[in-house]
């Protein structure tokens, strides 16, 4: 309603409307967006602080990767394709299987103490093998499979390594077969792996 002063009638006065522009939205947004960034990065790219100095997480990984990145890279390019074509082969270990191979790899070096005591020394943990005995299994389904030895390859093993050899039989023979197609299956290994590692699956940075 209108006011008087001193009799004269004074109109009511409208509050203005403060536009502002879509800079300086834009403006606040940005500082805003910095000041999160700036408290994230306290919290997930700061290794520790020396001196008033961050250490940030790209220093670590970019020092990490100057000492050990080539050989880590190619490890993990390779784990990568063996477990992806294993995947599509359908072919995944169990813990069963797993286990089975475990207790065999002990048994064969005289027991789970005498085992965990060189695992112990290799920085090995038992998380560690059982991830590095699945890829074992995969590998050796993918390619053992095809991995075939006559008697006749046998025979020739034999006889090209007689010297060497202690006296045949039976037990032997298997053992040579064995090795024989451990060979072959790593061959094949090898050939597949050359192959995937220099495709279009392998894209490196």
């Amino acid at each position: 309603f209108p006011v008087t002063i001193e009799g004269e009638a004074v109109k009511p006065i409208k509050p203005r409307k403060v536009k502002i522009s879509s800079r300086v939205l834009y403006t606040v947004a940005a500082i805003l967006g910095l000041i999160l960034i700036a408290l994230l990065a306290n919290k997930y790219l700061v290794v520790a602080w020396v001196n008033n100095k961050p250490v940030t997480w790209l220093e670590y990984y970019s020092d990490l990767d100057k000492r050990y990145g080539k050989d880590l890279k190619e490890e993990l390019i390779v784990e990568k394709l063996l477990v992806d074509e294993g995947r599509e082969k359908g072919v995944n270990p169990t813990d069963q299987e797993i286990d089975a191979e475990i207790q065999k790899i002990e048994s064969e070096q005289g027991g789970k103490d005498k085992f965990d005591e060189i695992l112990t020394s290799q920085g090995i943990s038992r998380k560690d093998l059982r991830k590095l005995v699945g890829l074992q299994i995969i590998r050796k389904k993918l390619f053992e499979k095809d991995s075939t030895v006559s008697a006749e390859e046998i025979d020739k093993y034999i006889a090209d390594n007689k010297a060497q050899l202690p006296e045949v039989d039976e037990k032997l023979k298997q053992n040579i077969q064995d090795q024989l197609v451990q060979q072959k299956a790593s061959d094949a290994f090898n050939t597949w792996l050359a192959q995937a590692i220099n495709s279009s699956k392998v894209i490196r940075h």
